[in-house]
């Protein structure tokens, strides 16, 4: 998608990487990642994983910066997506990861208009003219924000839509009688 919209309108961020189906591209590649590692478990390796990410991060930052739609660019973007199934199993069990990654969607979401609702009601104008504090407090009420979201509407949310898998796997299955093993997932059963 992105290579039709730059081969037939030239290079413009917000129709290469602000467009949806351009961003979704590097969701895919993570996804692919993980179904690549079902198959070779050596990139589940959490040291392969530390050792991608630093040469996502090395192949960025050394030399000039690098343009978007380089190769610099997508050998960092290849590294990352391959570094994931290891980064993941070396730290899937940090209590304080996990909660970084719950409230990681959830201040995506609320960033933009924290930043809109701040500058309307004139927040921003109110602080000292310091880059850190004006951040710290961004970075204070988005994280509150988030925690608010993640437990009043996301949480709720899941155990809902739990709810409705479990009830559909007992109409799908014909009983009424759910597995409530932690190894027993619903929607693995098909009849």
């Amino acid at each position: 998608m992105r290579a039709y919209m730059v081969a037939n309108f030239g290079f413009n961020q917000i129709l290469t990487y602000y467009l949806w189906p351009s961003t979704l591209v590097f969701f895919l590649l993570g996804s692919a990642a993980h179904r690549a590692s079902a198959s070779l478990q050596w990139l589940c390796d959490p040291l392969l994983g530390a050792l991608l990410l630093s040469c996502a991060v090395l192949t960025l930052a050394a030399g000039p910066a690098a343009e978007w739609d380089s190769l610099r660019f997508w050998v960092s973007v290849l590294c990352l997506a391959c570094a994931l199934p290891g980064i993941f199993r070396g730290t899937h069990q940090s209590r304080f990861l996990n909660t970084i990654g719950d409230l990681s969607y959830p201040v995506y979401l609320l960033h933009l208009l924290v930043i809109m609702a701040m500058s309307e009601l004139g927040v921003f104008g109110a602080l000292p003219a310091s880059g850190i504090i004006v951040s710290l407090v961004f970075l204070t009420v988005t994280t509150c924000g988030a925690i608010v979201t993640h437990w009043i509407l996301e949480r709720p949310t899941a155990a809902a839509m739990r709810l409705c898998l479990k009830a559909l796997w007992c109409l799908r299955v014909g009983t009424d009688v759910v597995p409530d093993r932690p190894d027993c997932n619903p929607v693995d059963f098909k009849r």
